[in-house]
């Protein structure tokens, strides 16, 4: 009987009941795949073992690739991929670079936080809440957000950085308009938006992105932490119940 007389043979029901896949001749429907598979006479069952089949025979091609991780397919790595995030390091280990930085970036930074350590200490001698100096704590939060957004920009320019591309073109310009908006708020609110922007890019700045020395993300961190733990006593005395004076009042 020639190949297609038994493949005709098998749909009419001619075949045993049983009968191994290996002995089907017909290779249109691809049962010598599977040998394992037993094969039924009844057309209906044929069609429902063949669909089977499809899901569970291995592959014919040894050199197919194994199907890639879930984890390699998700979008939301776009900062691993992209930025090529830094080697993760304890704060201890990222502090310690400070022996080697600059002595100017760094006598320079230290001066840059006096004004921030100045602003809440008067407040708490004077045992009140100053919307002025409230106001003044929040300006300079928002113009060292916005510098910091500027280096970003400009590592982008050397040849040894990250390229200017979207990404990190982006991550230069929020910094600027955060700090923007942090200013047209109340006086605390203000505060709180740039603590939220500092936090963040020094996180990014120290823990993810590539492209600066280490010595600069010892200075970013030490500076970072300074700032933050001033202005935080700074919202901590805007929420308190400590009476409110200007000082236009206390000149007077």
């Amino acid at each position: 009987m020639s190949h297609l007389g038994r493949c005709f043979s098998l749909l009419r029901g001619a075949v045993p009941r049983a009968v191994s896949s290996a002995q089907v001749p017909c290779r249109g429907l691809q049962l010598a795949r599977c040998p394992s598979q037993q094969l039924s006479y009844r057309p209906s069952s044929l069609l429902t073992q063949w669909a089977r089949g499809l899901g569970t025979c291995p592959p014919t091609n040894p050199r197919n690739k194994p199907a890639p991780m879930l984890s390699s397919m998700q979008p939301c790595r776009l900062m691993n991929q992209a930025a090529q995030a830094v080697e993760q390091e304890t704060m201890r280990e990222i502090l310690g670079h400070l022996k080697h930085a600059p002595t100017a970036a760094l006598y320079l930074g230290l001066a840059g936080a006096v004004p921030f350590a100045l602003l809440p200490t008067y407040m708490l001698f004077q045992q009140c809440y100053i919307p002025e100096i409230v106001f003044t704590h929040a300006a300079c939060g928002a113009s060292i957000l916005s510098f910091l957004g500027g280096i970003r920009w400009g590592v982008t320019l050397g040849k040894d950085g990250p390229p200017p591309d979207w990404f990190n073109l982006s991550l230069a310009v929020v910094p600027s308009v955060a700090a923007w908006g942090s200013l047209l708020v109340l006086p605390g609110t203000s505060v709180a938006v740039c603590m939220l922007g500092l936090a963040g890019t020094m996180w990014t700045d120290v823990y993810r992105l590539k492209g600066y020395p280490d010595w600069f993300r010892a200075e970013r961190l030490l500076l970072s932490l300074l700032v933050l733990g001033s202005m935080g006593v700074t919202l901590g005395i805007y929420l308190s119940d400590l009476p409110t004076k200007s000082l236009t009042e206390k000149e007077s």
